[in-house]
């Protein structure tokens, strides 16, 4: 699998960890309790962190070498921070419905754009 193939591949899988976070803040919500921190919640945010990081340094690279026009480094940066957020709050009911969905409506911009970028240079 050669770089681009494992970036897709992340970005995918990022996008897997906020459907999982989506779902998790509304069963969060409408069972009204917080998540195990330890047996829940730590893993989950240890996941995805693992998983942005790597995606981060393929990100940097692929925006170096592809100069996309409308995606900067510190729109990754902002997603790598969101993803961070968004892992731990979905397991809390009294987050911010607002600034959660907001968060997430962020971080999928960024991952489907990438997305559309690359299936796009596919079909070249």
């Amino acid at each position: 699998m050669d770089k681009e193939d494992l970036f897709i591949s992340l970005t995918f899988t990022l996008r897997k960890h906020v459907e999982t976070a989506a779902k998790q803040y509304e069963r969060a919500r409408e069972e009204g309790q917080q998540g195990d921190f330890y047996n829940e919640v730590k893993p989950f945010a240890d996941e995805v962190k693992e998983c942005s990081n790597q995606w981060q340094g393929f990100a940097v690279e692929w925006i170096g070498k592809n100069k996309p026009k409308y995606l900067h480094m510190k729109q990754i940066e902002a997603t790598l921070e969101n993803l961070e957020i968004i892992s731990v709050q979905a397991f809390y009911p009294e987050t911010g419905k607002k600034r959660f969905v907001d968060r997430i409506q962020s971080v999928y911009h960024v991952l489907d754009y990438i997305l559309a970028l690359t299936k796009a240079k596919e079909n070249k």
